[in-house]
């Protein structure tokens, strides 16, 4: 079954969301997610994630200082997350030459997602300040995207 076949198959049965505590990072975001997912889902989930850190932490044999806050809640039940990890910020063609055209249904699903999570975001963000983060989103946008560019050069 192609990936495309794959991504067909699978359907939203629901979205969470909710603001974190504050400081909180992306990090935080994503093992929340996680967390939330082990507390609501019976069974093993597949989860895809673009977190490296959350999908080391995970690995780790016990919760430390160092973990992310929410790992606490679900750490004697993080054996049933079984975590696959993708690389953020490629396109298409440069997720289908790292991973392969059978992966492409994780990494639109990832794109889905960070969509579902940009949209909150936007939604709870003061307006003044949202100006300000687009700024530097798209810096950081820019950034990497050079960054890419250099490296395929080198």
């Amino acid at each position: 079954m192609s990936g495309d076949e794959v991504l067909n198959l699978l359907t939203i049965i629901a979205k969470a969301s909710g603001v974190l505590p504050r400081p909180a990072t992306i990090l935080d975001g994503e093992v929340f997610a996680i967390s939330k997912a082990l507390e609501l889902c019976v069974g093993d989930l597949d989860i895809t994630t673009d977190s490296r850190v959350a999908y080391r932490q995970k690995s780790a044999r016990t919760v430390s200082a160092r973990h992310s806050p929410s790992w606490r809640q679900s750490w004697e039940e993080r054996h049933r997350a079984h975590l696959t990890w993708v690389k953020a910020h490629l396109d298409e063609k440069q997720f289908i030459q790292r991973f392969g055209d059978d992966s492409l249904w994780r990494w639109r699903l990832n794109q889905a997602a960070d969509h579902l999570a940009g949209d909150r975001a936007n939604k709870a963000v003061h307006p003044a300040a949202k100006a300000q983060i687009l700024q530097v989103d798209t810096l950081v946008s820019t950034i990497s995207q050079l960054l890419s560019h250099l490296q395929k050069r080198a």
